[in-house]
């Protein structure tokens, strides 16, 4: 038994050891963990806002059974990554109205450097005065980007605003 004191004792030391060192050992990120957005190093579009501009109404005419609202569309649109966005590259957008697809192609901008952005201009669109609007708008890209999500957005018109403001904005 005096004998198995010192190799006992020399187990444990050893099973102390290994415990100290795997717990100065930090675990291996998983392969498919990425590092904070802030941290990657990749360009990303970003809609900063979507502005409705009143442009005429025929609401109030008595003349018009079923009167329209026409609006001006606008979009601002930045890079909100750390490096250029990749020359060549033009964004795709569609933008619907109540879930219809009323325009989709590609935006032509200026916007590269990170941080920079451009006011970018729809068209216009007309609906029905007193039915419930909502415009969707989405970009796509052919490159990888550090966010998706913040390439869409939505704006449900509030007549009597757009009325008497004469805009609404969606900011994000």
């Amino acid at each position: 038994m005096k004998k198995m004191v010192p190799c006992i004792a020399g187990v444990f030391l050893l099973a102390g050891a290994m415990a100290f060192t795997d717990r100065q050992k930090s675990p291996p990120l998983p392969s498919d963990q990425k590092p904070p957005v802030n941290q990657r190093h990749c360009p990303d579009y970003n809609v900063v806002s979507f502005k409705i501009e009143l442009v005429s109404t025929q609401a109030g005419n008595p003349a018009i059974e079923f009167p329209h609202d026409k609006v001006k569309l606008t979009l601002i649109l930045e890079n909100a990554g750390n490096i250029p966005i990749p020359d060549g590259y033009l964004p795709d957008f569609t933008l619907k109205r109540n879930d219809e697809l009323i325009l989709n192609g590609s935006l032509i901008n200026g916007i590269r450097a990170p941080g920079s952005r451009e006011e970018l201009k729809l068209g216009t669109d007309s609906f029905l005065h007193g039915v419930k609007t909502t415009y969707y708008l989405q970009i796509t890209t052919g490159f990888r980007e550090c966010r998706t999500d913040n390439n869409k957005i939505s704006l449900t018109i509030d007549e009597n605003l757009l009325h008497r403001n004469r805009t609404m904005t969606q900011i994000r």
